[in-house]
Protein backbone atom coordinates (compact mmCIF):
# COMPACT_ATOMS: atom_id res chain seq x y z
CA UNK A 1 0.00 0.00 0.00
CA UNK A 2 2.80 2.03 0.94
CA UNK A 3 4.49 1.99 -2.76
CA UNK A 4 0.91 2.68 -4.51
CA UNK A 5 0.46 5.98 -2.15
CA UNK A 6 4.18 6.91 -3.20
CA UNK A 7 3.46 6.12 -7.02
CA UNK A 8 0.27 8.35 -6.32
CA UNK A 9 1.96 11.52 -4.82
CA UNK A 10 4.74 11.60 -7.35
CA UNK A 11 1.81 11.23 -9.88
CA UNK A 12 -0.30 14.45 -8.32
CA UNK A 13 3.02 16.15 -8.34
CA UNK A 14 4.26 16.00 -11.64
CA UNK A 15 0.35 16.72 -12.62
CA UNK A 16 0.54 20.14 -11.07
CA UNK A 17 4.14 20.71 -11.95
CA UNK A 18 2.71 20.30 -15.37
CA UNK A 19 0.32 22.68 -14.89
CA UNK A 20 1.96 25.28 -13.31
CA UNK A 21 4.18 25.19 -16.20
CA UNK A 22 1.16 25.26 -18.72
CA UNK A 23 0.03 28.48 -16.77
CA UNK A 24 3.19 30.11 -16.56
CA UNK A 25 3.85 29.49 -20.29
CA UNK A 26 0.24 30.99 -20.60
CA UNK A 27 0.97 34.35 -18.58
CA UNK A 28 4.18 34.67 -20.58
CA UNK A 29 2.81 34.81 -23.70
CA UNK A 30 -0.23 37.05 -22.73
CA UNK A 31 2.97 39.00 -21.70
CA UNK A 32 4.66 38.58 -24.56
CA UNK A 33 2.06 40.28 -26.78
CA UNK A 34 0.66 42.74 -24.69
CA UNK A 35 4.42 44.27 -25.58
CA UNK A 36 4.61 43.29 -29.30
CA UNK A 37 1.31 44.85 -30.10
CA UNK A 38 1.52 47.64 -27.92
CA UNK A 39 -1.96 46.28 -25.36
CA UNK A 40 -1.40 49.30 -23.03
CA UNK A 41 -5.03 48.35 -21.42
CA UNK A 42 -3.17 44.66 -20.33
CA UNK A 43 0.15 45.92 -19.59
CA UNK A 44 -1.39 48.15 -17.56
CA UNK A 45 -3.23 45.48 -15.62
CA UNK A 46 -0.15 42.96 -15.27
CA UNK A 47 3.02 45.50 -15.49
CA UNK A 48 1.47 49.26 -14.32
CA UNK A 49 5.14 50.42 -14.09
CA UNK A 50 5.86 49.31 -17.89
CA UNK A 51 4.54 53.23 -17.75
CA UNK A 52 7.88 54.80 -16.92
CA UNK A 53 9.24 53.43 -20.03
CA UNK A 54 10.10 55.61 -22.65
CA UNK A 55 9.35 52.21 -25.02
CA UNK A 56 9.49 48.69 -24.59
CA UNK A 57 11.58 46.22 -26.90
CA UNK A 58 10.94 42.21 -26.75
CA UNK A 59 11.78 39.55 -29.25
CA UNK A 60 9.66 36.87 -28.34
CA UNK A 61 10.69 33.35 -29.66
CA UNK A 62 8.55 30.64 -28.17
CA UNK A 63 11.58 28.43 -28.36
CA UNK A 64 14.17 30.27 -26.39
CA UNK A 65 11.45 30.67 -23.51
CA UNK A 66 12.98 30.03 -20.24
CA UNK A 67 9.90 29.36 -17.23
CA UNK A 68 12.02 29.09 -13.05
CA UNK A 69 8.93 29.24 -11.00
CA UNK A 70 9.89 28.75 -7.03
CA UNK A 71 9.35 25.84 -4.85
CA UNK A 72 5.77 27.31 -4.47
CA UNK A 73 5.00 28.45 -7.34
CA UNK A 74 4.21 31.91 -6.50
CA UNK A 75 7.09 33.65 -7.90
CA UNK A 76 8.33 33.28 -11.64
CA UNK A 77 11.27 34.66 -13.19
CA UNK A 78 10.71 34.25 -17.16
CA UNK A 79 13.72 34.70 -19.37
CA UNK A 80 12.76 35.17 -22.70
CA UNK A 81 16.52 35.84 -24.10
CA UNK A 82 19.79 36.07 -22.54
CA UNK A 83 19.27 39.87 -22.30
CA UNK A 84 15.78 40.16 -21.17
CA UNK A 85 13.86 39.12 -18.35
CA UNK A 86 11.39 39.89 -15.96
CA UNK A 87 9.72 38.49 -12.62
CA UNK A 88 5.99 37.79 -12.16
CA UNK A 89 4.32 36.87 -8.73
CA UNK A 90 1.34 34.94 -8.29
CA UNK A 91 -1.62 36.67 -6.37
CA UNK A 92 -4.49 34.70 -4.03
CA UNK A 93 -6.65 34.27 -7.03
CA UNK A 94 -4.18 33.01 -9.11
CA UNK A 95 -3.17 35.40 -11.34
CA UNK A 96 0.08 36.41 -12.41
CA UNK A 97 1.65 40.03 -12.07
CA UNK A 98 5.14 41.84 -13.41
CA UNK A 99 6.99 43.09 -10.64
CA UNK A 100 10.05 43.75 -12.28
CA UNK A 101 12.09 43.35 -15.51
CA UNK A 102 15.54 43.74 -16.92
CA UNK A 103 16.47 44.30 -20.35
CA UNK A 104 12.60 45.24 -21.64
CA UNK A 105 12.74 48.97 -21.26
CA UNK A 106 13.77 50.64 -24.63
CA UNK A 107 15.52 54.18 -25.16
CA UNK A 108 17.07 55.72 -28.59
CA UNK A 109 20.55 54.34 -29.22
CA UNK A 110 21.91 57.80 -28.75
CA UNK A 111 20.43 58.39 -25.60
CA UNK A 112 21.09 55.10 -23.99
CA UNK A 113 24.61 54.92 -25.24
CA UNK A 114 25.30 58.51 -23.59
CA UNK A 115 23.87 57.96 -20.50
CA UNK A 116 25.86 54.53 -19.88
CA UNK A 117 29.09 57.02 -20.47
CA UNK A 118 27.87 59.39 -17.52
CA UNK A 119 27.29 56.51 -15.46
CA UNK A 120 23.13 57.55 -15.60
CA UNK A 121 22.16 54.30 -17.00
CA UNK A 122 23.82 51.29 -15.25
CA UNK A 123 23.12 47.59 -16.81
CA UNK A 124 23.12 45.55 -13.14
CA UNK A 125 20.21 47.69 -12.61
CA UNK A 126 16.56 46.71 -13.10
CA UNK A 127 14.24 48.44 -15.59
CA UNK A 128 12.43 50.41 -13.03
CA UNK A 129 15.68 52.00 -11.45
CA UNK A 130 17.09 52.53 -14.60
CA UNK A 131 13.86 54.40 -15.85
CA UNK A 132 13.56 56.69 -13.06
CA UNK A 133 17.66 57.73 -13.29
CA UNK A 134 16.76 58.55 -16.93
CA UNK A 135 13.74 60.85 -16.07
CA UNK A 136 15.89 62.55 -13.80
CA UNK A 137 16.33 66.36 -15.23
CA UNK A 138 18.04 67.49 -12.40
CA UNK A 139 20.87 64.96 -13.64
CA UNK A 140 20.87 67.27 -17.00
CA UNK A 141 20.87 70.70 -15.26
CA UNK A 142 23.73 69.68 -12.81
CA UNK A 143 26.14 68.52 -15.99
CA UNK A 144 25.06 72.03 -17.52
CA UNK A 145 25.91 74.14 -14.47
CA UNK A 146 29.41 71.94 -14.47
CA UNK A 147 30.28 72.59 -17.78
CA UNK A 148 29.31 76.25 -17.72
CA UNK A 149 31.78 76.74 -14.64
CA UNK A 150 34.85 74.62 -15.87
CA UNK A 151 34.40 76.44 -19.08
CA UNK A 152 34.33 80.15 -17.89
CA UNK A 153 37.68 81.35 -19.04
CA UNK A 154 38.27 78.48 -21.32
CA UNK A 155 37.33 80.68 -24.63
CA UNK A 156 40.09 83.52 -24.35
CA UNK A 157 40.55 86.94 -26.69
CA UNK A 158 43.87 86.41 -28.33
CA UNK A 159 43.63 89.71 -30.82
CA UNK A 160 41.71 92.51 -31.41
CA UNK A 161 41.94 94.40 -34.76
CA UNK A 162 40.76 97.97 -35.52
CA UNK A 163 39.95 98.77 -39.28
CA UNK A 164 37.76 100.53 -41.63
CA UNK A 165 39.28 103.96 -40.54
CA UNK A 166 37.29 106.86 -41.41
CA UNK A 167 37.69 110.63 -41.08
CA UNK A 168 36.43 111.99 -38.02
CA UNK A 169 36.58 115.55 -36.21
CA UNK A 170 39.48 117.83 -37.17
CA UNK A 171 40.47 115.74 -40.16
CA UNK A 172 42.03 112.71 -38.15
CA UNK A 173 41.68 109.10 -39.23
CA UNK A 174 40.04 106.82 -36.68
CA UNK A 175 38.67 102.82 -36.72
CA UNK A 176 35.31 102.35 -37.24
CA UNK A 177 34.89 98.28 -37.06
CA UNK A 178 36.94 95.66 -34.39
CA UNK A 179 37.65 92.24 -35.42
CA UNK A 180 37.89 90.23 -32.23
CA UNK A 181 39.46 86.71 -32.42
CA UNK A 182 38.50 83.96 -30.22
CA UNK A 183 40.10 80.68 -29.02
CA UNK A 184 38.88 77.52 -27.29
CA UNK A 185 41.36 76.61 -24.73
CA UNK A 186 39.55 74.18 -23.27
CA UNK A 187 39.53 69.95 -24.40
CA UNK A 188 35.94 70.17 -25.32
CA UNK A 189 34.01 71.83 -28.67
CA UNK A 190 31.88 74.65 -27.64
CA UNK A 191 28.82 75.08 -29.42
CA UNK A 192 28.08 78.60 -30.72
CA UNK A 193 24.82 79.28 -28.20
CA UNK A 194 27.14 78.15 -25.48
CA UNK A 195 28.39 82.14 -25.82
CA UNK A 196 29.18 84.88 -27.32
CA UNK A 197 31.37 87.85 -27.57
CA UNK A 198 30.04 91.61 -26.37
CA UNK A 199 31.52 94.35 -28.16
CA UNK A 200 31.41 97.47 -25.67
CA UNK A 201 31.45 100.96 -27.69
CA UNK A 202 31.74 104.43 -25.66
CA UNK A 203 31.12 107.60 -27.76
CA UNK A 204 31.25 111.32 -26.84
CA UNK A 205 27.60 112.73 -26.80
CA UNK A 206 28.04 116.25 -27.60
CA UNK A 207 24.12 117.22 -26.35
CA UNK A 208 25.02 115.26 -22.73
CA UNK A 209 28.44 116.57 -23.10
CA UNK A 210 29.38 113.12 -21.43
CA UNK A 211 29.70 109.52 -22.48
CA UNK A 212 27.86 107.19 -23.84
CA UNK A 213 28.52 103.62 -23.08
CA UNK A 214 26.90 100.63 -25.79
CA UNK A 215 26.75 97.10 -25.57
CA UNK A 216 26.94 94.58 -29.09
CA UNK A 217 26.49 91.13 -28.33
CA UNK A 218 27.67 88.94 -31.35
CA UNK A 219 26.33 85.36 -31.60
CA UNK A 220 28.74 82.69 -30.71
CA UNK A 221 29.72 80.19 -33.35
CA UNK A 222 30.77 76.30 -32.95
CA UNK A 223 34.38 76.20 -31.55
CA UNK A 224 36.79 73.02 -31.28
CA UNK A 225 39.57 72.45 -29.18
CA UNK A 226 42.41 74.53 -30.12
CA UNK A 227 40.36 76.41 -32.85
CA UNK A 228 39.82 80.13 -33.22
CA UNK A 229 36.96 82.20 -34.29
CA UNK A 230 37.21 85.66 -35.43
CA UNK A 231 34.17 88.09 -35.19
CA UNK A 232 34.02 91.83 -36.33
CA UNK A 233 31.94 94.96 -35.29
CA UNK A 234 31.22 97.68 -37.33
CA UNK A 235 30.38 101.41 -35.30
CA UNK A 236 27.88 103.80 -37.60
CA UNK A 237 30.26 106.30 -36.23
CA UNK A 238 34.02 107.34 -36.40
CA UNK A 239 35.94 107.67 -33.11
CA UNK A 240 34.38 105.07 -30.86
CA UNK A 241 36.31 103.60 -28.55
CA UNK A 242 36.34 99.54 -28.30
CA UNK A 243 36.58 96.98 -25.83
CA UNK A 244 35.67 93.13 -25.99
CA UNK A 245 34.63 90.28 -23.79
CA UNK A 246 33.21 86.64 -24.09
CA UNK A 247 29.95 86.12 -22.11
CA UNK A 248 28.85 82.38 -21.49
CA UNK A 249 25.49 81.54 -20.98
CA UNK A 250 23.50 79.14 -19.70
CA UNK A 251 21.97 76.83 -22.73
CA UNK A 252 20.89 73.59 -20.76
CA UNK A 253 21.63 70.43 -22.55
CA UNK A 254 23.17 71.99 -25.38
CA UNK A 255 26.22 72.89 -23.28
CA UNK A 256 27.21 69.16 -23.26
CA UNK A 257 26.93 68.52 -26.87
CA UNK A 258 30.91 68.38 -27.34
CA UNK A 259 31.55 66.87 -24.05
CA UNK A 260 32.95 63.87 -24.04
CA UNK A 261 32.00 61.95 -20.15
CA UNK A 262 34.23 60.11 -17.86
CA UNK A 263 32.31 57.93 -16.57
CA UNK A 264 31.70 59.15 -12.76
CA UNK A 265 29.10 62.10 -13.39
CA UNK A 266 26.01 60.63 -12.13
CA UNK A 267 27.80 59.58 -9.36
CA UNK A 268 28.93 62.98 -8.51
CA UNK A 269 25.54 64.50 -9.22
CA UNK A 270 24.32 61.83 -6.56
CA UNK A 271 26.65 62.96 -4.09
CA UNK A 272 26.05 66.88 -4.54
CA UNK A 273 22.17 66.15 -3.49
CA UNK A 274 23.20 64.65 0.02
Amino acid sequence: MKKVFIILAAAVALASCDDQMKEARQFAEEFSTAVTSGDSTTLNRIYPDASKADSLALNYVADSLQLEPNATGDTLQIRFSPDVSVTAVKDGEGKYSVIGSHGLFAYPPERLEYAKSTGQFVDSLDDISNAERMADKGFDDFLAQKLKSQLNGALKIVSKKEGDSAEGEGGMMAPMSLTVTVENTSEMTIPGNAYRVIITTTDWDANYLDDVTTTHPLAGKDINPGERQSFKYKHPYVGARFSSRVQMLNTGGNMVSGYTPKGNEYSEYLSSKQ
